[in-house]
C-alpha cells in the first residue's frame, strides 16, 4: 500500500512539475510578446523560449532562436549573438539538419574566441563534437571533447566537465571498449550527483545501462534504465522520457518480453512523433519491426521497416538506416524473397562499410593517445616529475598496443567479412535457385499449357464428329418422318375413300328404301282405312278392329309393313266371311 502511495505521489508531483513547466512557458511567451523593447533583456528571453522549446517543439524553438540571432546582431554586445546562433544550432541537431547546426556553432565560436569567452568557446567546442558524433566522425568528436575537457578543467565547470566526460564515454562505447566506457560515464555520474544536475544524471544512468545490455548484464540495464526514467518524468523532459522509453523497450526484446518491448517502444514512437522528432521516431519504428519480426509477423514486420528506413534517409539517421537494411533482409529472406533479401543485405554492407570502417577506429585510437601523452607532457612541464625517455617508453608501449588491437581489429573484421560474404553467396545461391525454380515452373506450365490446347483441339474435333452424326441422325430422322407423313396420308385418303363411298351407298341405299317406305304407305292406304294406317306408322301395330270384308291379300301387306318398319310383328285378328 506505501508503494502504491509513493507511485501516485510521485506521478502527481512529476504532473504538477510538468504543470508548472507549462505555465512557465505560457508565462514566458506572454512576456515575450508584450515587451517590445529590442536590447538584451529580450534576446535573453529569446534564447530562453528557444532553449526550452527544443525539448518540446525544436520547429517553434528554431523560430524564437532565429529572432535572437536576428535582435543580436544589432547589438554592440556580440556575446548575446553568439549564445542565440548556439541555442539555433541544439535546435537544428535535434531536427538532424547537421550542416545548419555545425554552421551555427561555428559562427558562434568565432565571436566567443574574438571576445575571449573560454567558457563560451568550450560549449562551442563540445556542440561541434555533438554534431561530429552525430554523423560517425569519431576522430573529429574525440578531438573537440578533449578540447572541451580541458578548457573545463581550467575553468573549474563541473557541470561542463561532467558533459565532457560523458561524451568521451559514448565514443568508447561506439567502439565497444565497455570498460573505458563505463569508467567514463561513472565519473560523470559521480560529478553530476554531487552538483545535483538531475538532466546529466538521468544521461548517465542511461549510459551506463546501455553499455550492460551490451554486456548482456539485463538486471543491470533494467535497474539503470528505470532509474533513468524516474528522473526525466520528474523534469518533463518529452524528449528524455521518450529516450528512456525506448532504451527499456530494447531491453525487453534482449529478454525476449516482446510485449512489454512493444507497449515501450510505441509510447516512446507517440512522443517522439508529438515532438516531430523524426530521427527518434526512425528508431522506434526499426525496433518495433524488428520485435514484430522475432514474433513471425512479417507483414507488419515489412511495414515498420520500410517506414524507419524512409525516416532513417530523410534525417541522416545512418546507424537506423543500417539497422532497418538488416532487417528488411532478413524479412525477405524469410518470406524467401531473396531477390530483395540479396539487394537490400548489400545495401546494408555497403551503408555500414562507410560508418564502421577500420581507418575511423585507427584514427579515434590515435586521438585518444595523443590527448593522453599531451596531457603527461603539460604535467611534466609542470611538476617535472616524468622524464622525455620515460614518456617515449610509454609512447612506444601504447605504439605497441595500438598495433596489436590493430591486428585484432583487421582479424576480426576478416572474420565478419567473411560471414557477410557467406551469407551474400548463401542469399545469392537461393534467389538463382528461386529463378531456376521460377523458370522451370514456367517451362512446365507452358507445357501444360500446350497440352490442354491439344486436348481442346481433340474435343473440339469430336465435337465436330458428333455434331454431323448428330445432322445425319436428324436428316435420316425427318426422311422417316416424311415416309410415315406419306404413308398417313396415302392411308388417311383411302380410309376417307372408303368412308365416303360407304356414304354414297348409305345414301342411295337410303333413297331406295325411303322410295320403297313411300310405295308400302301409299299401298297401305290403298288397302286400309286412314285411322289405321295412321296408328300401325306410328306404333308399328293397330288395335284389332272388326270389318266385314277382307282379302288375304290385306293380311300378306300387313305382315310385309311390319317387317319393314322393324316393329313387333303381329297377326291382326279379322273376321273372315
Amino acid at each position: 500500500m506505501l508503494h502504491r502511495c509513493g507511485l501516485l505521489l510521485l506521478v502527481i508531483l512529476a504532473s504538477w512539475k510538468v504543470q508548472a513547466q507549462q505555465r512557465q512557458l505560457d508565462s514566458l511567451v506572454h512576456l515575450e510578446k508584450t515587451y517590445d523593447r529590442e536590447d538584451s533583456v529580450r534576446v535573453k528571453l529569446l534564447t530562453d523560449l528557444a532553449r526550452r522549446y527544443n525539448a518540446v517543439s525544436p520547429s517553434t524553438g528554431f523560430k524564437y532562436a532565429q529572432k535572437g540571432v536576428q535582435l543580436g546582431e544589432k547589438l554592440p554586445d556580440k556575446k548575446f549573438l553568439a549564445t542565440a546562433l548556439s541555442v539555433m544550432g541544439a535546435n537544428r541537431l535535434i531536427q538532424a539538419d547537421y550542416p545548419a547546426a555545425l554552421e551555427n556553432y561555428q559562427k558562434a565560436l568565432q565571436i566567443n574566441e574574438r571576445l575571449g569567452n573560454l567558457q563560451g568557446i568550450g560549449n562551442n567546442y563540445n556542440n561541434i563534437g555533438l554534431v561530429d558524433f552525430s554523423i560517425f566522425d569519431y576522430p573529429r568528436a574525440l578531438e573537440y571533447y578533449h578540447k572541451t575537457l580541458s578548457i573545463n578543467e581550467r575553468t573549474g565547470n563541473k557541470t561542463s566537465i561532467a558533459n565532457s566526460l560523458g561524451n568521451i564515454g559514448n565514443i568508447h562505447n561506439e567502439l565497444h571498449d565497455y570498460p573505458k566506457a563505463i569508467e567514463y560515464y561513472e565519473k560523470a555520474l559521480t560529478i553530476s550527483e554531487g552538483t545535483g544536475n538531475l538532466q546529466n544524471v538521468a544521461g548517465n544512468l542511461v549510459n551506463i545501462g546501455n553499455v550492460y545490455t551490451q554486456l548482456q548484464d539485463y538486471k543491470k540495464a533494467l535497474e539503470y534504465k528505470q532509474r533513468a526514467l524516474k528522473i526525466s518524468e520528474q523534469l518533463g523532459n518529452r524528449a528524455m522520457i521518450a529516450n528512456n522509453l525506448g532504451n527499456i523497450g530494447n531491453v525487453y526484446i534482449k529478454l525476449a518480453d516482446y510485449p512489454a518491448a512493444i507497449q515501450y517502444h510505441e509510447r516512446a514512437l507517440a512522443i517522439f512523433e508529438k515532438i516531430n522528432d523524426k530521427k527518434g521516431a526512425a528508431s522506434n519504428y526499426a525496433a518495433i519491426g524488428n520485435v514484430y519480426f522475432l514474433q513471425k509477423n512479417y507483414e507488419k514486420a515489412l511495414t515498420h521497416e520500410t517506414k524507419a528506413l524512409e525516416l532513417a534517409n530523410g534525417t541522416g539517421s545512418l546507424s537506423t538506416a543500417t539497422e532497418a537494411l538488416l532487417n528488411l533482409s532478413q524479412i525477405y529472406q524469410a518470406t524467401e524473397k531473396f531477390d530483395s533479401a540479396y539487394l537490400v543485405y548489400q545495401g546494408y554492407v555497403v551503408l555500414r562499410d562507410s560508418i564502421n570502417n577500420v581507418e575511423k577506429q585507427k584514427e579515434v585510437t590515435k586521438k585518444s593517445l595523443q590527448f593522453e601523452f599531451n596531457k603527461k607532457e603539460d604535467s611534466l612541464r609542470q611538476h617535472q616529475i616524468i622524464t622525455d625517455t620515460k614518456l617515449e617508453q610509454q609512447i612506444l608501449i601504447a605504439s605497441k598496443q595500438q598495433q596489436e588491437l590493430e591486428y585484432k581489429q583487421i582479424a576480426i573484421n576478416l572474420a565478419n567479412k567473411d560471414k557477410e560474404l557467406q551469407r551474400l553467396a548463401y542469399l545469392k545461391s537461393q534467389a538463382d535457385l528461386q529463378f531456376e525454380q521460377s523458370l522451370t515452373r514456367e517451362k512446365e506450365e507452358q507445357l501444360h499449357l500446350a497440352e490442354n490446347e491439344k486436348t481442346l483441339q481433340a474435343t473440339q474435333v469430336n465435337l465436330q464428329k458428333s455434331q454431323i452424326e448428330l445432322q445425319d441422325k436428324e436428316l435420316q430422322t425427318q426422311k422417316t418422318q416424311r415416309l410415315f407423313f406419306l404413308a398417313g396420308i396415302i392411308l388417311l385418303s383411302l380410309l376417307s375413300f372408303f368412308i365416303f363411298r360407304n356414304f354414297l351407298n348409305q345414301q342411295k341405299s337410303n333413297r331406295i328404301i325411303q322410295s320403297e317406305k313411300q310405295k308400302s304407305d301409299k299401298l297401305l292406304l290403298n288397302i286400309l282405312p286412314a285411322e289405321v294406317a295412321s296408328e300401325l306408322k306410328e306404333n308399328g301395330r293397330a288395335m284389332a278392329r272388326q270389318f266385314d270384308e277382307v282379302t288375304v291379300l290385306l293380311l300378306i301387306l300387313l305382315i310385309l309393313h311390319g317387317f319393314q318398319k322393324n316393329s313387333p310383328r303381329r297377326i291382326w285378328s279379322a273376321n273372315y266371311t
